[in-house]
C-alpha cells in the first residue's frame, strides 16, 4: 500500500483512546461533543459511573442530548423511548413496551488523568488502555492543573506536525516561551512502543528574557532540555528542565521542570478539540505560581490555533497546492505522519506492524 493510498491528513485511527472531555466537565453535567464525526453524549449514572453513547436516537435521530435521563436509563425527548446505559432498549410506549431488536450504539469510557477517554473503533478495546505515561502515575511529586479545552477549525494532523516540530518555538512563540537555539539544535528521535520519544539540549543565553524565563525564576543563560513523547495517535506530551549550566555547558544545577499534556481529538476532517494540561515539580503548594505559570503557558495557544487555522483555510480554499517541501527539521513530524500512516494500514491489514514504519 503506497503512501498515496490513505490520505493521513484527514482521515482518522479507529482504535484509539481519545479524550471527549475533562471529568470537571463531566462532573458539571452532562457533555455533547462530536468525536471522529460520530455525534457523542456523555452523562453519569447516578452510581456515578461514565456513560458514552451515540447522539442520536435509532428511531427518528433526534439527539439523546435533547432527552431525559433517568434512573435505569435515559428516555428520547421526541417519542419517548427508553434505553439502558448499555444501550438497549428497555421501553417502547407506543408498543407497550416491546422493543424488539431497537438498540442504541454506546462506546467503551475510562477515566483517566483527570480526562474522560472514550474508545472510537468498531471492535472492543479488549483490555487496551488509554495511554499509560508516567506523567499519569499517583504518587509522583509534580502539581497537575488543567489549562484548557479548545475548539479548532483546523485538521489534527496540522496540530500532529505543530507538536513534533518544536523548532517553531524560536520563531512562532519567540515573545513568550520559544528562548533561542532550539530551531539548530537537531534532536534525539526515537521510535518507541507507544510512538516517538525526542530530547533536545539547548544552551539557551535568551530565556531569562521571557516570559516563561522570568516565571521560572531564570537569571542568564540556562541548559534547556527539552523532551516529547508522541502517543499514538492523539496524546502529545512536551516539557522542558531548565538548569545552570556547569563549566562545559552542560546541565548542572536543576532550576524547575514542567511538562505539557496535549491531547488531541478530531472532531471532523478539518476540526477538533484541543486539550491541555501541564505538571510542574516546583512550588508545588504555591497558588500565586499556578496563576504566573498558567498565564504564560497560555500565551502560545492562540499562536498554535492561529497557525493551524491560517493553513486550514488555505488548504480548503486553494485550487491546487504544490508539493510540500520538506528541511532537516520535519524529520520527527515526518516520523511522526509515517506512524499515523501504518497505525491506519494496520486497521485495513492487521497483520502489518509498528516495525514497517
Amino acid at each position: 500500500m503506497n503512501d498515496a493510498a490513505i490520505d493521513v491528513s484527514t482521515r482518522f485511527v479507529l482504535d484509539a483512546w481519545y479524550v471527549m472531555g475533562t471529568v470537571e466537565e463531566l462532573n458539571a453535567g452532562p457533555i455533547v461533543r462530536r468525536v471522529l464525526d460520530i455525534p457523542m453524549f456523555a452523562y453519569r449514572q447516578d452510581d456515578g459511573t461514565p456513560v458514552v453513547m451515540l447522539d442520536r436516537c435509532p428511531h427518528r435521530r433526534f439527539p439523546m442530548s435533547r432527552s431525559t435521563i433517568e434512573r435505569d436509563g435515559i428516555r428520547c425527548g421526541y417519542h419517548g423511548l427508553k434505553f439502558a446505559h448499555d444501550g438497549r432498549c428497555i421501553d417502547v410506549p407506543a408498543q407497550q413496551g416491546r422493543c424488539g431488536e431497537l438498540a442504541i450504539r454506546t462506546f467503551e469510557a475510562v477515566e483517566h488523568a483527570d480526562w474522560l477517554w472514550v474508545w472510537t473503533g468498531n471492535t472492543p478495546s479488549d483490555g487496551r488502555l488509554p495511554p499509560q505515561a508516567p506523567e499519569f502515575e499517583d504518587g509522583i511529586p509534580w502539581r497537575r492543573r488543567q489549562i484548557c479545552a479548545h475548539h479548532v477549525h483546523a485538521r489534527a494532523s496540522l496540530f500532529q506536525d505543530n507538536l513534533l516540530d518544536l523548532s517553531h518555538l524560536t520563531f512562532l512563540h519567540a515573545g513568550n516561551i520559544g528562548g533561542s537555539g532550539v530551531e539548530v539544535t537537531r534532536p534525539d528521535l526515537k521510535v518507541m512502543p507507544f510512538g516517538l520519544s525526542v530530547r533536545r539540549e539547548v544552551l539557551d543565553p535568551a530565556m531569562a528574557k521571557l516570559p516563561l524565563g522570568q516565571a521560572m525564576g531564570i537569571d542568564g543563560t540556562v541548559v534547556r532540555v527539552l523532551e516529547q513523547q508522541f502517543y499514538l495517535p492523539s496524546l502529545h506530551i512536551t516539557g522542558s528542565a531548565f538548569y545552570e549550566p556547569d563549566g562545559n555547558g552542560k546541565p548542572g544545577q536543576s532550576l524547575g521542570s514542567f511538562r505539557v499534556l496535549h491531547a488531541l481529538t478530531p472532531e471532523t476532517a478539518t476540526t477538533m478539540h484541543y486539550f491541555q494540561a501541564y505538571q510542574r515539580n516546583f512550588a508545588l503548594d504555591d497558588l500565586e505560581t499556578d496563576v504566573v505559570i498558567e498565564r504564560v503557558l497560555n500565551l502560545p495557544i492562540p499562536e498554535d490555533v492561529q497557525a493551524a487555522e491560517l493553513i486550514e483555510a488555505e488548504l480548503q480554499a486553494a485550487k491546487s497546492l504544490e508539493p510540500e517541501i520538506h528541511i532537516i527539521s520535519d524529520v520527527v513530524a515526518l516520523r511522526g505522519r509515517a506512524l499515523m500512516q501504518r497505525a491506519m494500514e494496520r486497521e485495513l491489514r492487521p497483520t502489518s506492524t509498528m516495525a514497517d514504519a
